[in-house]
């Protein structure tokens, strides 16, 4: 059951969801694996050869991503298949990576069209 709470705006947000997706994604083999997964589908065995980490490390790896949404599988024959679980999943690294970008200028992060000349702080 979702919970959800004012955020001052006027909307309901799931607080609580949205911190078990972001702990999700604070692993860096999660993060791995989200972006070998965003070329396509694959078997935790190839996986296992591309990211060069044992298979159970791995499935373990992916249970918490799909626990959250972020990765479902489909099985063939005897093997496990995974893939993103929609775009957003694939674009949270692109995300990530402009942010990242963004602060090793000059650590003023600016928004498509937003001044950021005065400063605040």
């Amino acid at each position: 059951m979702q919970s959800f709470e004012w955020n001052g705006r006027g909307e309901m947000i799931p607080y609580g969801e949205l911190s078990q997706l972001y702990r999700a994604l604070a692993h860096p083999v999660r993060l791995q694996i989200l972006d070998a997964l965003a070329r396509g589908e694959e078997c935790v065995c190839d996986l296992t050869a591309l990211l060069g980490a044992p298979q159970p490390y791995l499935s373990q790896h992916l249970a918490v991503l799909r626990k959250v949404g972020l990765v479902e599988c489909c099985r063939r024959g005897n093997r496990v298949y995974y893939r993103p679980r929609g775009r957003c999943a694939m674009e949270i690294i692109a995300v990530g990576s402009e942010w990242l970008g963004t602060l090793q200028g000059d650590g003023a992060v600016a928004c498509e069209g937003e001044d950021i000349s005065s400063d605040c702080c």
